[in-house]
């Protein structure tokens, strides 16, 4: 790999100190909204269809996990390493940001049958308080934005997935950084993770809306 001019590691660092922000932003704005977000899941005639799918709560976690880890495949046997970290970062970052914009602008209801018994009891305004806002934070921050789908969880972050952002994330950027000298493998490792991110953003789907 070549040598990196001290600005380069002062750019990689900036857009990593944007990014820790974006995602921080994201946890406290789920914190926040889920005692503002209602429990009657919206009317639609798919999920009228298509019955609830629990199952898919941990396949669509597992997709994530499995397209991130091609993605961090192609990070470390890459040249320029560096320089697709910085990039990724800080379109992932852009990504987050907006995210919590549309968290704080667009709470809607989860889709699940009985949404009491998939999130968190509400807070009325006269029992909130900052401690337990910044305990959600801190167990969203542990859990790097994770929830626990054995467990009942913080509900209101339909609208613009964070699963979805990882997953075409992570196919876009193995799309277009493989090098083209591996045009067989780059194809293969592509295609793959396309088909696993198309899969994942289905279960992903599954699992917000219960369709």
């Amino acid at each position: 790999m070549s040598s990196r001019s001290p600005s380069e590691t002062h750019k990689l660092l900036v857009v990593i100190i944007f990014l820790v922000f974006a995602a921080f932003s994201n946890w406290a704005a789920l914190a926040y909204i889920h005692d503002f977000v209602g429990r009657e899941a919206l009317p639609d005639i798919i999920f009228g269809i298509v019955s609830e799918q629990k199952w898919a709560l941990k396949v669509g976690d597992a997709m994530v996990m499995l397209c991130v880890t091609f993605l961090v495949l192609l990070v470390f046997f890459h040249q320029e390493r560096l320089i697709l970290l910085r990039r990724t970062f800080f379109i992932v970052g852009c990504l987050y940001t907006m995210r919590t914009i549309s968290l704080l602008c667009t709470q809607l209801p989860s889709g699940y049958v009985n949404n009491n018994s998939q999130c968190r009891a509400r807070m009325n305004r006269s029992s909130m308080s900052w401690d337990s806002l910044a305990l959600r934070i801190l167990q969203q921050t542990i859990k790097l934005g994770f929830q626990d789908v054995d467990d009942k969880m913080l509900c209101g972050d339909l609208l613009f997935s964070g699963h979805t952002i990882s997953m075409v994330i992570s196919s876009l950027t193995i799309g277009y950084y493989l090098p083209h000298s591996h045009k067989s493998l780059r194809f293969t490792m592509a295609s793959r993770s396309l088909q696993v991110c198309a899969m994942g953003i289905n279960m992903d789907r599954n699992d917000m809306y219960g369709g």
